[in-house]
């Protein structure tokens, strides 16, 4: 569940209706959790974006290689697609849970996203080194994972040369 706290006390700059508009806002964001109980994955696009049911759901505070460059022909053989690979055994792991977040300049919505076994995708993404913490987003959530898989040199990481690839997030 969405858990929202504070107080609705208006502020010397608030207009009138501010409180109805973000206690609707924080009613539709609660509203937004989504389950596979009843609805499911039905196709990756990349390491940090699938559908679930006809929703788009972008893994909130991840970046994973999307687009195939120069550096996933040449440095990654493939991260593209071995990004992908990853989120997909990640979500088989059990029905996929969705606590959406915001929507994004493309309409997905960014969700910290869950299994039964897996707690947050985008920390289990990141720890097994197919997405990197992005920073400008997630003010550094999953930084602790990226230092660990960076040090073990997993997933992407094993090329020997994290820099080449666009973990720019910060």
């Amino acid at each position: 569940m969405t858990c929202y706290s504070g107080s609705f006390a208006r502020k010397r700059s608030q207009q009138p209706g501010d409180d109805l508009r973000a206690a609707l806002a924080a009613m539709a964001l609660a509203a937004a959790t989504l389950s596979a109980s009843a609805q499911a994955v039905h196709r990756i696009k990349d390491g940090d974006t699938f559908v679930l049911d006809d929703v788009t759901i972008r893994v909130w505070g991840i970046d994973a290689p999307d687009n195939v460059s120069i550096f996933d022909l040449v440095t990654f053989r493939g991260g593209k697609r071995q990004a992908r690979e990853a989120l997909a055994r990640i979500l088989a792991t059990g029905p996929v849970q969705c606590v959406a977040k915001e929507m994004d300049r493309h309409k997905r919505t960014v969700a910290v996203c869950s299994t039964p076994a897996v707690a947050d995708v985008g920390a289990e993404m990141v720890r097994q080194g197919y997405a990197c913490d992005w920073k400008r987003f997630s003010s550094g959530a999953y930084d602790a994972q990226e230092r660990e898989a960076k040090a073990n040199m997993r997933g992407l990481w094993a090329s020997g040369t994290p820099q080449a690839w666009r973990c720019f997030a910060g």
